[in-house]
């Protein structure tokens, strides 16, 4: 930016490609936000302003003139974790008016976010509308969640209480196994109860972004006869010193093996995590969602 002579600073960039930018302002080393911009997003505690340049690659970010379909805050029990959790349920166009059952895909966000971050940065509302709409998805029930084990609901929304003395990073170490548990034990369960689902293997799905995707891992791999579609982008792998997660195959491997559902793994060419010489280069490999170990 450049100061102008009367005392303003500006800068002028572009054209830019159609996409949703975040950005902010750094003002003496202090970030703000743009005030002139109402358009702004919140990842966790970070936030920043939005910009949104339209065209074909952004058309199904978009709200579009296709039916709509709902998006719910819902509170469930964990026993698991010991409390009571919010998440976020979209319900496809005609879900209230009907009777049909649906699949159902749990979407976990990346690390830093909580059970807002699809809805408000994913934009997974309307893709899921816009999708439907062309015929290029199923409907379905999505169900996104907050993976911070120690949260019940977005830190805006209840502050996150403090860590308990000694206890180290709620989202390293064995810590990490907690939420994918509960996904099993707690979450499934309550979506299978409260919605219209097709609660069986072959209609229930799981994708994740980030540390989402690490999770993604161990709910999935240890629970192959739950979920038959696995999608996994980007996946934040922490160091676990000392932690061996053993997945044994479950007793009907057999039969999921001959399944052959597909594993999605996604990954950039800068990743960084233990498995980062696998992954680069890596855009996307598929292997057979029925191994068991």
């Amino acid at each position: 930016m450049t100061r102008g002579e009367d005392g303003v600073w500006s800068a002028t960039i572009g054209p830019l490609k159609p996409e949703y930018y975040v950005y902010v302002y750094v003002v003496d080393g202090v970030q703000t936000l743009d005030p002139q911009n109402i358009f702004h997003v919140r990842d966790g505690r970070r936030y920043g302003n939005a910009l949104r340049i339209a065209g074909e690659f952004t058309r199904n970010y978009a709200v579009n003139d296709v039916p709509h379909g709902t998006v719910s805050l819902v509170w469930y029990p964990s026993p698991a974790l010991k409390m009571t959790r919010r998440l976020y349920v979209y319900t496809p166009p005609g879900y209230e008016t009907g009777t049909a059952r649906y699949p159902v895909l749990f979407l976990l966000h990346g690390g830093g976010g909580d059970e807002d971050a699809w809805t408000a940065l994913g934009r997974a509302p309307q893709i899921m509308d816009n999708l439907i709409a062309q015929g290029k998805a199923k409907p379905m029930i999505v169900v996104m969640t907050n993976e911070n084990a120690n949260q019940t609901a977005a830190p805006d929304f209840v502050p996150a209480p403090p860590p308990a003395p000694g206890s180290g990073n709620p989202m390293q170490g064995t810590a990490m196994l907690d939420f994918p548990t509960s996904i099993i034990t707690d979450l499934v369960p309550f979506v299978d109860q409260a919605y219209r689902t097709l609660p069986d293997r072959e209609n229930r799905a799981i994708a994740g972004l980030s540390m989402g995707g690490a999770m993604t891992l161990l709910a999935a791999f240890n629970n192959l006869d739950t979920f038959a579609w696995v999608g996994i982008f980007s996946a934040g792998l922490p160091p676990m010193p000392g932690v061996r997660v053993q997945i044994a195959p479950p007793p009907n491997a057999a039969s999921l093996r001959s399944s052959k559902r597909p594993v999605m793994v996604t990954s950039g060419r800068f990743g960084v995590s233990p498995f980062r010489t696998w992954r680069q280069g890596c855009s996307s490999r598929r292997t057979d969602a029925g191994v068991g170990g």
